[in-house]
């Protein structure tokens, strides 16, 4: 029985390590993700207030615009200057909006980025315990081929 005892432990052993194997791929696989996670929230606000910054510069080129009207001594209902401004102001409009996209359409690539870390993880882990599983089989194979399971029957 002392001879059965060598394998098993090692069976035990060689199990444990790949339960703890694939538990630590799944826990880094969780966070990779969560900082993907993060990046994704950070390209979104980065987006915001690159978004802000062009209404605000299209806001002051349309002060200014307004300012050189008024000034030149042309009336305030020139038809061409208010069509102009106006250009002006839809050119930022759109600006803004194609940034807070281009923003979006990062942070849902990084969501998906992240979303396929955690499922990596998840099927790292389910490997391991797969794996965990044969060799515990195989090692109960091993012991029952040597005659180990034998010694409990019963009248022996």
């Amino acid at each position: 029985m002392a001879q059965a005892a060598i394998p098993i432990a090692a069976t035990v052993f060689s199990v444990g390590s790949q339960i703890q194997k694939g538990r630590a791929a799944k826990a880094q696989a969780s966070s990779a993700a969560a900082q993907q996670e993060a990046n994704a929230n950070l390209a979104r606000l980065e987006a915001r207030s690159r978004g802000d910054e062009i209404k605000r510069q299209t806001a002051r080129t349309m002060s200014d615009a307004e300012s050189i009207q008024a000034g030149s001594g042309f009336s305030g209902s020139d038809a061409a200057a208010a069509r102009q401004i106006a250009r002006i102001g839809g050119a930022g409009k759109y600006n803004e909006l194609a940034e807070l996209f281009r923003g979006e359409m990062d942070a849902q690539g990084l969501e998906r980025g992240a979303a396929a870390t955690r499922s990596s993880g998840k099927s790292a882990r389910n490997a391991a315990y797969m794996g965990a599983a044969s060799t515990a089989l195989g090692g109960m194979y091993d012991f029952n081929k040597a005659g180990g399971f034998s010694q409990f029957k019963k009248g022996t």
